[in-house]
Order: C-alpha cells, then sequence, then structure tokens
C-alpha cells in the first residue's frame, strides 16, 4: 500500500517487478486506488493481464484517492515487487525512471 497522505488524481502507475525471469508471477496483479484503507473498498484502476518480457509495466490509471494498492486477487498468490512509482495525470519521462 502506498499512502499518499491526501486525495490525489492519479495518472500512471509504473510498476517494478524482480528482473530475475519470473515476470509471469505479475499476471493478474491489480492496482486499486481510492481513499480507503481497505484494499477491496476502493476501484481497480488497471491490470496486468499478460505478463511482459521487461521488468517494468507502466499502467494508465485514471483514479483519485489516498491509497494505492497492488494486489494479486486468489488465495496463496505470490507476486514479486521491487518498487511502485506513482504519477499524477500528464505526460511522464520514463528515461528518469529507474
Amino acid at each position: 500500500r502506498v499512502d499518499l497522505g491526501s486525495t490525489q488524481a492519479i495518472g500512471y502507475v509504473l510498476f517494478f517487478n524482480a528482473p530475475n525471469g519470473n515476470s509471469w508471477w505479475q499476471d493478474g496483479i491489480e492496482i486499486r486506488v481510492g481513499d480507503s484503507a481497505t484494499v477491496t473498498d476502493n476501484a481497480v484502476c488497471a491490470t496486468i493481464v499478460t505478463h511482459a518480457d521487461s521488468y517494468r509495466e507502466l499502467l494508465e490509471c485514471n483514479g483519485v484517492g489516498r491509497y494505492v494498492f497492488v494486489r494479486r486477487p486468489g488465495i496463496r498468490r505470490i507476486m514479486f515487487v521491487n518498487e511502485v512509482q506513482v504519477y499524477g495525470p500528464g505526460a511522464i519521462d520514463l528515461s528518469c525512471a529507474a
């Protein structure tokens, strides 16, 4: 969970998977945004539906909220997350992203 401190407009979420060749572990991961501290009370703004060959996924997420959650639904679902970056609406420059 990322706590932004106050309600913010969200444009994009940049998700970094562990760069160990297991990118398929990110299939089905949901990004949820809202003002509730309970993950399931917030709306899904993006889902990773297929794994990429890259460990970095840029997800468009036009949501509003204080909290940004990364969740892989299901029982005993494993996910490897190195980093999550949250950006406001507008263009972002990925050349600056680690």
